[in-house]
């Protein structure tokens, strides 16, 4: 995988348009504005590296990415992991650890910590 994007699925900016989060099939990319043609990430959420194939979220078909109270570069993003059932919560800049929560559905036997 790399910096830019192939097959758009869902995406979400903050309230001052100067931060995008893009949902690419298993991933989310963040970019900052300005938003130009041939722009890169500058993040990949959930992965290392751009070349990184091992993520411990593990993504499987983002279908809808929201932004709650997002300012100065801080705030919580809500992902759809569809294929998953569940809903990926977790705090700008977002990373794996004690403020990243899992909302399985309800008939999901997919329940797991990160």
């Amino acid at each position: 995988s790399d910096s830019t994007f192939s097959l758009p699925q869902s995406l979400a900016m903050d309230d001052n348009c100067s931060v995008l989060f893009i949902g690419d099939g298993n991933r989310v990319l963040r970019f900052r504005a300005p938003f130009q043609t041939n722009s890169t990430a500058e993040a990949v959420l959930g992965y290392n590296t751009f070349s990184d194939n091992s993520a411990p979220i593990d993504f499987h078909e983002i279908f809808s990415i929201h932004i709650q109270d997002y300012h100065n570069g801080s705030g919580r993003l809500y992902i759809l992991d569809r294929q998953n059932l569940r809903i990926v919560s977790g705090i700008t800049p977002f990373t794996i650890g004690p403020n990243t929560y899992i909302l399985p559905c309800r008939n999901s036997s997919k329940q797991r910590e990160i």
